[in-house]
């Protein structure tokens, strides 16, 4: 796996420890040196090259460092794009800044984000993970149809596809017998989702992978068989709390899910 994939998964559950770096004295050098730190690896204990930023007082990283940021997610740069969006990813404190911008990135600068991959990880993926990782019920429809849009060109990975179960059943459903085996892990994520807050549509989805193999139908079988929510208070809430419609049809049994998946 290249490097920045690696970095990806593993950093991004670090703590930000790394040396501190003094905040410059204006926006010309702090872009400056934003763009001299884009190379990585990130330094020991951090996530990204960028987490240097995380560590300066909380109203400069909003009102100092994030103007400059944002502006560099549409940057000619490949790598300083990479970083930015790295940077609005991992910022989880400062999501209600980054996902307005993250959201205009994706419907207005699309061609920036897409097969570009500076360090083996497309920049489309860079900016579904950022996007996945902020999802809430109240832009989570908004954020699927950006990510389906996504994923039509390749299976974007970073929760992208528990976010597509919650709000894009079919299309996951459809993308899953499309993909088949290769994509064992998204097909796996996806029916997570769809078993814990779209219980109606689990039989539809087990039914198109009934030709896949037998492995990935046995682990999407274990998946849905520990998620799936049968009592209907339950379900329901997860699925309102989420902005989705409650379930409207009883649980799917063990033996009808196994049925419809071929095992």
């Amino acid at each position: 796996m290249p490097h920045r994939a690696a970095s990806i998964h593993r950093g991004y559950h670090r703590t930000m420890s790394g040396p501190d770096v003094a905040l410059p004295p204006d926006d010309r050098a702090l872009e400056a040196l934003l763009r001299a730190r884009r190379f990585g690896p990130p330094e020991p204990d951090d996530a990204t090259p960028w987490d240097f930023v995380r560590r300066w007082p909380a109203e400069a990283v909003r009102a100092r460092a994030w103007p400059v940021i944002s502006r560099l997610l549409t940057d000619d740069d490949e790598l300083v794009r990479a970083r930015a969006v790295e940077l609005a990813r991992v910022w989880s404190e400062g999501a209600a800044l980054t996902m307005p911008r993250l959201i205009e990135v994706a419907e207005r600068h699309a061609a920036l984000y897409g097969d570009q991959a500076p360090e083996g990880v497309s920049l489309r993926h860079e900016l579904a993970f950022a996007l996945s990782n902020h999802v809430d019920e109240r832009n989570g429809a908004h954020v699927a149809a950006l990510l389906r849009e996504m994923a039509e060109h390749e299976p974007i990975g970073g929760g992208a596809a528990s976010v597509l179960g919650r709000y894009e059943p079919a299309f996951v459903t459809a993308q899953a017998k499309k993909w088949g085996d290769a994509q064992a892990e998204w097909i796996v994520e996806a029916a997570r989702s769809l078993a814990l807050f779209r219980r109606d549509a689990i039989l539809p989805f087990l039914n198109r992978l009934s030709g896949l193999g037998k492995p990935t139908r046995a682990r999407v079988l274990e998946v849905v068989e520990q998620y799936i929510k049968r009592d209907d208070a339950t379900a329901t809430a997860l699925a309102l709390g989420q902005g989705l419609p409650p379930p409207t049809r009883r649980a799917p049994s063990v033996d009808e899910c196994r049925v419809a998946i071929g095992l």
